[in-house]
């Protein structure tokens, strides 16, 4: 086995990170120039086989600096088609030493393996994967403790995935919670349309995200990150949003209001309708309220055309990525998100990709958690992730480094 820098043939590292079945769009070529575009150190490194010069198994790794030294994470590795554990220790130990030469402090690889399977209300779905961690740590790397909580960088600690492969068009919509199920006719309903956007459309894009992410509380990706992952991933990366026609959806409101009024008045005219007629009443009270809010929204506007919601995936041929999204809520009522969300499982079913990766929750199951509220909806489970693993590169530089975090409450 030779270890090797293998940047420089993208064409066959993207075509093994295709055919694996871990495979990800953070192992990606695409992803690889994502981080030259940022200006990081990059590169893809790889155990090749001696005498075919064939790839057994790699990974992109980046390195940052940190008191003491140089971080090299390896995010969603390493990627293969076999986990052989002889291949893995080589793997590792080539890491070690290439990070050595570069005044490397610590090596954490973070693999794209779940740990263990979870219904919407916590009760586990399968056995812990303990051989996993166990491999990991027999090549020299240690499991950090597992984590709860949302991230927006690095790895999701936990994530919510839906498979796909036995779903066609025609009955997706029923594995939906039957709200979703009620929201997306009635997005279709009132006219909301999903759509690609162009271009020169992402600071519309960003400007949505941003909103979103300082309501919430996160952190939003740059209007360059966009930029570069629209122009680098091309066709495999979706960029969605969820507009509706204002002065249109005021003409459906303004008509159902008049029909559902004519039908109370022709029922008030005969005894006996009591009932139906209060049940009326309080359709009409809803429809003057809706059309009411169009009016005002239409006013608001600058234009009749308003975009309401908006997110980003990317697809490779193991997954679908939800990746970011974000909607404004003075339009909650449209249920743009859901909409999106439909399209694009619907999208993963044409192109029968069999997975549809949510990506992060926070692994909470006490109700606390809306994002994990909003993607078990749509019918899936979630997964506790195998973790993040750690090597010393220098072991007592390492061993400071550790109790310095420790000692200021960031380990």
């Amino acid at each position: 086995m030779i270890f090797a820098d293998i940047s420089n043939r993208p064409d066959e590292w993207q075509q093994f990170v295709d055919a694996s079945p871990r495979g990800n769009f953070a192992q990606s070529v695409g992803q690889y120039h994502i981080h030259e575009k940022a200006q990081r150190n990059v590169k893809i490194l790889a155990v090749l086989d001696e005498d075919t010069n064939d790839i057994l198994m790699g990974g992109i790794i980046t390195w940052t600096h940190v008191k003491m030294g140089q971080a090299f994470l390896m995010d969603y590795g390493p990627v293969a088609i076999n986990y052989n554990p002889d291949v893995l220790n080589f793997f590792v130990q080539g890491l070690l030493d290439y990070a050595k030469q570069r005044n490397g402090l610590f090596l954490k690889m973070t693999p794209d393996m779940y740990y263990q399977n979870f219904d919407n209300h916590g009760k586990a779905l399968n056995e812990p994967n303990d051989d996993l961690i166990a491999l990991y740590e027999n090549a020299g790397l240690k499991h950090q403790p597992f984590k709860t909580g949302m991230t927006t960088d690095g790895v999701a600690s936990w994530q919510y995935v839906k498979d796909l492969q036995d779903l066609t068009e025609d009955n997706v919509m029923k594995f939906y919670h039957t709200q979703v199920q009620k929201n997306v006719k009635k997005a279709h309903k009132y006219g909301v349309k999903v759509r690609s956007i162009q271009r020169d459309e992402l600071p519309m894009f960003h400007q949505i995200t941003e909103d979103t992410s300082n309501r919430r509380g996160f952190h939003n990706k740059s209007l360059t990150y966009y930029e570069h992952a629209y122009d680098i991933y091309k066709d495999d990366a979706y960029f969605l949003v969820a507009e509706v026609n204002l002065r249109d959806y005021l003409t459906k409101v303004e008509q159902e209001l008049q029909t559902v009024q004519n039908k109370r008045d022709k029922l008030a005219l005969k005894p006996d309708n009591e009932k139906k007629v209060l049940n009326l009443d309080n359709q009409l009270k809803s429809l003057v309220k809706r059309v009411a809010t169009a009016r005002k929204m239409l006013d608001d506007s600058v234009t009749d055309v308003a975009v309401i919601s908006a997110a980003m995936f990317i697809i490779t041929p193991q997954e679908v990525s939800y990746l970011f999204g974000g909607s404004y809520q003075e339009y909650a009522d449209f249920y743009g998100p859901q909409l999106i969300q439909d399209y694009m499982i619907r999208e993963g079913v044409r192109r029968q990709i069999p997975l549809y990766n949510f990506l992060g929750i926070a692994g909470k199951f006490d109700g606390s958690d809306g994002v994990f509220e909003f993607k078990t909806r749509f019918g899936g489970y979630a997964q506790l992730m195998l973790g993040s693993f750690e090597a010393p590169v220098r072991p007592m530089r390492y061993r400071v480094y550790r109790f310095l975090k420790k000692l200021i409450g960031r380990d």
